[in-house]
């Protein structure tokens, strides 16, 4: 009987430890997301707040839109990171997408590195699903009421709204 309360007492702690690891995995993609968001309206001249409010408006759809791609590319790269990732290479900033191009297409890495942001997800617009996002960052998606099917833009797109060294470093796992 003692066997059995002490088995019951690990499963609720271990239960209660994993809740506790996906609200801290759920905050880290909400405060990407953020400062996706933030980065983009300063890089376009928009005030953050109306991403918000005014979800009717064309340009902030659009805005919005490129935001969600952003953080979709960022939330596949963090799953790539986990997958390829050694302590010896952590795949940190735009390595994670340098190196799942050379898997996909297996060109030459200057080859690779000299894609601007808008070819570089062309190559590997197949993996931009939101099916393929973890569980936690699809909550944030859900969250910021994109249409289930985003038809991504790239008109206007500015390689400055992507920061990868520092999106990266919402989601990393390590000290």
């Amino acid at each position: 009987m003692k066997c059995c309360r002490v088995f019951h007492a690990r499963r609720v702690v271990f239960s209660w430890f994993l809740q506790i690891h996906r609200r801290i995995i759920l905050a880290k993609f909400h405060n990407l997301w953020h400062a996706i968001k933030t980065r983009v309206c300063n890089n376009h001249d928009i005030d953050p707040n109306y991403f918000d409010v005014y979800s009717s408006d064309h340009q902030i759809c659009c805005l919005k839109n490129h935001a969600a791609q952003i953080f979709t590319l960022e939330a596949i790269l963090h799953k790539h990171r986990q997958q390829y990732g050694t302590i010896f290479e952590p795949l940190e900033g735009e390595k994670a997408l340098h190196h799942l191009i050379f898997l996909k297409t297996k060109w030459k890495p200057a080859e690779i590195r000299s894609l601007s942001l808008e070819d570089s997800l062309f190559v590997i617009q197949d993996e931009i699903h939101l099916n393929n996002l973890p569980d936690e960052a699809r909550r944030v998606i859900d969250a910021i009421n994109l249409p289930e099917t985003i038809s991504f833009r790239s008109d206007g797109m500015l390689d400055e709204d992507w920061v990868p060294k520092e999106n990266s470093i919402y989601l990393q796992t390590h000290a």
